[in-house]
Formats: structure tokens, sequence, C-alpha cells
């Protein structure tokens, strides 16, 4: 004898999504789409040398 494990869902899905789940609309800001005026970049860019590889490594490779 079967047993089922899960309840039969008779709800039509339109029926469902507009029932359960109501979207949210948020006012677009523009303020927050423009940079900021006091920022100051203080990343610094440095080289790395490659690192020098023996025989091996480069024959594993």
């Amino acid at each position: 004898m079967c047993v089922m494990h899960a309840p039969i869902n008779r709800k039509t899905i339109n029926v469902w999504n507009k029932s359960k789940t109501k979207k949210v609309v948020k006012p677009f800001n523009e303020e927050l789409l423009k940079p900021d005026p006091d920022f100051i970049d203080e990343r610094k860019q440095t080289y790395k040398e490659p690192e020098k590889k023996g025989f091996f490594a480069k024959l594993l490779q």
C-alpha cells in the first residue's frame, strides 16, 4: 500500500502568487548614484616580480 508523504496542492499557481507575494517598489534615488566628492583613493600600485622557479617546478607544471 502506498502512503503519500506530501499533501496535494490543489491551488492554481496564479492564485497562489497573487495572494502570497506582493512586490515592494522602492523609489529610485539619483543621489545614491553620484560619486562621493570627498573620496580619496589611498591605494598604491606596486609591482611584484614573478617568482623564479626551479628546473623541476617548470618540468612538473
